[in-house]
């Protein structure tokens, strides 16, 4: 499954905002400290509707976001009107691992671990090619991506429930699933499943997504990121600044052309 035939989960914007922008804070505060000391334009790769791009833009940067997923993407583009962010926002419907814009930029992000579905060796380094291509040099690229070690990587066949929240439609929806791991390709197979009652008729509705996410090591990632012509400058363990363990949960990266 390449990025391509990995975007279920990326159909409904406004229910994804309503999902994934609680707890995105101390990414967003972190990401924009840095990429504010570093210049004044930032490229977001996999943006999604904009969770980061539009509070980077907001706070003064001019931002590009290119993303696979049309609904998200209009849905970026309809937030940064509303928000009178239009002259800072420019969007592109793009392959992240193929596309070429004119110029370069003092940062590049990608975020909501979207590093992960990338999922061959091939597409990793077409995806760091990408950046190094549109970074001036010395400039700075932040991403994360799952910490292997810092995760349960088997199967889970039976249901299992993650979280709540309330949709733009009203409804109470719990959000849970199952995984299927591939040692050999090193991705994880989730199939998530969300469940709501419609409190008029009663009646039960679920609707199901999957989507396939890569796990690489840190000593890997370093090489990989090293073989694509960038510096590690620090790594934490989380969002939040903890130190990099062999347990922490994520590996956030900030690195230099």
């Amino acid at each position: 499954m390449h990025p391509e035939g990995n975007l279920e989960e990326f159909q409904d914007p406004v229910n994804y905002d309503l999902e994934e922008i609680p707890g995105s804070d101390e990414r967003i505060a972190m990401i924009r400290d840095a990429v504010s000391r570093q210049g004044h334009s930032t490229l977001e790769l996999a943006c999604g509707t904009g969770i980061v791009t539009l509070p980077l833009a907001a706070a003064g940067q001019h931002t590009t976001g290119v993303d696979l997923s049309r609904p998200m993407l209009e849905h970026a583009r309809v937030k940064a009107a509303s928000m009178g962010l239009g002259g800072r926002t420019a969007w592109h419907h793009a392959d992240a691992r193929e596309v070429r814009l004119p110029g370069r930029f003092a940062s590049a992000v990608l975020t909501g671990n979207a590093f992960q579905a990338f999922l061959a060796d091939a597409d990793q380094r077409a995806l760091l090619a990408t950046v190094h291509a549109h970074l001036e040099v010395g400039g700075l690229f932040v991403f994360e991506t799952r910490n292997p070690a810092g995760h349960p990587l088997h199967d889970i066949s039976e249901w299992e429930p993650w979280f709540e929240y309330t949709s733009a439609q009203g409804h109470r929806v719990s959000v849970g699933g199952t995984q299927r791991w591939d040692a050999a390709a090193r991705a994880l197979h989730w199939t998530t499943e969300r469940r709501w009652t419609d409190a008029r008729s009663g009646q039960r509705h679920q609707r199901s997504t999957r989507i396939a996410c890569r796990f690489t090591p840190p000593d890997e990632l370093g090489a990989l990121l090293a073989a694509a012509g960038f510096t590690i400058e620090r790594q934490f363990g989380a969002w939040d600044g903890s130190p990099l363990s062999a347990s922490s949960p994520e590996i956030v990266t900030f690195c230099r052309r």
